[in-house]
């Protein structure tokens, strides 16, 4: 909803002699802003920057010269859940039964009551649309009930919806009429979209488009939940794309990417991977909470797999005594450079000590407390180095 201190300052006269006298009827919201047309003098965007009032051309308009293009101040980008879901269309996906469906409700959940989405992550409130079409009416309502959600108007529910091209005409009808929702998600593209074919990459970048424009016009979220292909071409952590089923017009028309992987060997139960044309990558774990039936935030997933490996190191200094550098890389199969960096992490955290060139030993001189339990707390989350029992909460 657009703070009324923007149209009080559109039809005021401070900004008529600034920048022109505003068609008052014709005054626009766009999200959180106003797109303001002047009499003579085009149309001006009027935002909010923390407490501070913006005004600049509008950031989305089609033709422009490369001053013009230079000179235009975006607004900065806005989060309804932090990191994770932000204006544009989004792709989630996963392999089947990987808990998708369940993060998005998590998150929806939290972003309608404008509480912590995964149970650390900022949001902000706003009414959000659920096209269910996976999961009916009776398992919605088992996991809504075990995260414990509260009565919600601004929670809308749908487990059945128009297909296709009427299903994208539906939406906008829906739009229309409720215009404070903010964040849509659709579960699943494929059943809201009824392509005959997914590898078929017109028809996909078709569809992608269809949706890209209804977020972009309105200036709201829409996440699309999807399936990864059953045989995973994933090589690495740095490209994930590969991973989901279909054609590549799939991922190539989205504004951002999050990839849902299970980490049943690793340090935490899966990583959520984000990936955006707008913001910076995200790379974060998560632990599945049994008490709620749904996920949480347990840090970024390489300061886990990081603390992870130092325990590795800990244990074997413990187990063995003085090591040198290259005997420890040997013992536990890993790169010297890897296993140098993580010993100069121990070093500063004082869990070893050095006792000459390329020599190091568990650090005696703290007290059996903290060499039992040595905890920091960072800003991404809290991490634990236990020397006796290895990583907590993996």
């Amino acid at each position: 909803m657009t703070d009324e201190r923007l149209l009080d300052f559109a039809i005021s006269d401070d900004f008529k002699n600034r920048y022109g006298s505003p068609k008052a009827s014709a005054i626009e919201p766009k999200g959180s802003a106003l797109i303001v047309p002047t009499i003579g003098n085009g149309k001006f965007y009027i935002f909010l920057d923390g407490d501070s009032l913006r005004v600049t051309r509008p950031p989305d308009s089609s033709r422009l010269t490369l001053r013009e293009l230079l000179d235009i101040e975006f607004p900065p980008l806005e989060w309804y859940a932090d990191r994770l879901i932000t204006p544009g269309l989004s792709l989630l996906w996963g392999f089947a039964k990987s808990g998708k469906s369940i993060l998005i409700l998590h998150i929806l959940l939290a972003i309608a009551q404008g509480g912590r989405a995964l149970g650390m992550l900022r949001t902000k409130q706003a009414e959000v649309l659920l096209i269910s079409l996976e999961d009916g009416n009776r398992r919605l309502q088992t996991r809504l009930r075990a995260a414990e959600a509260p009565p919600l108007d601004s929670f809308h529910v749908f487990t059945d919806w128009l297909r296709a091209d009427k299903g994208i005409e539906s939406l906008e009808k829906y739009l229309d009429q409720y215009p404070d929702i903010r964040v849509v998600c659709i579960d699943t593209l494929f059943l809201f979209s009824k392509l005959a074919d997914s590898n078929d990459y017109s028809s996909t970048v078709n569809l992608m488009e269809s949706l890209k424009r209804i977020a972009d016009s309105r200036d709201i979220a829409i996440v699309c939940l999807h399936h990864s292909r059953k045989t995973s071409k994933e090589t690495g952590n740095n490209d994930v794309t590969e991973t989901a089923l279909g054609s590549t017009g799939i991922v190539a028309g989205p504004d951002h990417l999050l990839y849902l992987k299970r980490t049943p060997a690793g340090p935490s139960d899966a990583v959520l991977y984000f990936r955006s044309k707008d913001a910076e990558p995200a790379e974060m774990a998560l632990s599945f909470d049994h008490d709620i039936s749904g996920w949480k935030y347990q840090g970024e997933a390489s300061d886990l797999a990081d603390s992870d490996e130092r325990q590795e190191i800990l244990n074997l200094l413990r187990d063995q005594g003085p090591l040198r550098t290259g005997a420890i890389a040997e013992a536990l199969d890993k790169k010297v450079n890897n296993i140098s960096y993580l010993l100069k992490r121990l070093l500063e955290k004082e869990h070893v000590r050095k006792l000459g060139y390329g020599l190091y030993a568990l650090n005696t001189t703290e007290s059996p407390e903290s060499t039992e339990t040595c905890e920091t707390t960072e800003s991404t989350g809290s991490e634990g180095l236990s020397v006796n029992s290895g990583l907590s909460g993996g």
